[in-house]
């Protein structure tokens, strides 16, 4: 009797149980009210007489709804991507001992590019002594003098990675000449 006197009340604090038919009606009316958005959406969405989604993108791309270089700025993204990749690859290569060669290099065509390496390191001229060093191990990758060099001329220049790689080059090109890897810069 008590449960009966409170459900009557008003205040929903007195509401807390209703039965189970008062909770399925409920439930079905807030299933009804949802499927009617549901088929709201659905009708608006067909008034729009779109046959072919993808149709009506490409035409209003072609239109130029989405802007004149939309395209142009998907494909310098995805570049740009590419570009980013390639770095991390190379970074990760580094990291892992492999040694990553520059890009450009004027240096591949000369005749003679470890004795050209020479003379800009006694400069000081680091960067262009890693290029001439770079195309002397890419034309006789088993020249053990010029990895040593190029590894020297790396940790003169604080590029560690680059440098633990072409020592261990050069160690791999004449394994038994241990002291030769560790000569000082100052005899080259």
């Amino acid at each position: 009797m008590l449960a009966h006197t409170l459900s009557q009340n008003s205040d929903l604090k007195f509401q807390v149980f209703r039965g189970p038919d008062r909770w399925a009606n409920e439930f079905g009316a807030e299933r009804l009210q949802q499927e009617s958005v549901d088929d709201q959406w659905v009708n608006i969405f067909s008034k729009l007489h779109v046959d072919d989604w993808a149709e009506e993108f490409g035409r209003q791309v072609g239109e130029g709804a989405l802007g004149d270089s939309s395209y142009d700025n998907w494909a310098n993204s995805y570049d740009e991507f590419l570009n980013e990749q390639l770095a991390a690859k190379q970074r990760l290569d580094a990291s892992r001992g492999v040694y990553v060669f520059s890009g450009m290099n004027p240096y591949v065509d000369h005749q003679n590019p470890l004795k050209e390496g020479q003379e800009p390191f006694r400069k000081g001229l680091l960067s262009e002594a890693v290029l001439a060093l770079e195309a002397e191990v890419m034309k006789n990758p088993e020249n053990a003098e010029g990895w040593r060099l190029l590894g020297i001329t790396h940790a003169e220049n604080d590029d560690d990675q680059q440098a633990i790689a072409a020592m261990m080059r050069a160690q791999e090109a004449y394994p038994t000449n241990l002291e030769e890897c560790y000569e000082p810069w100052y005899r080259i």
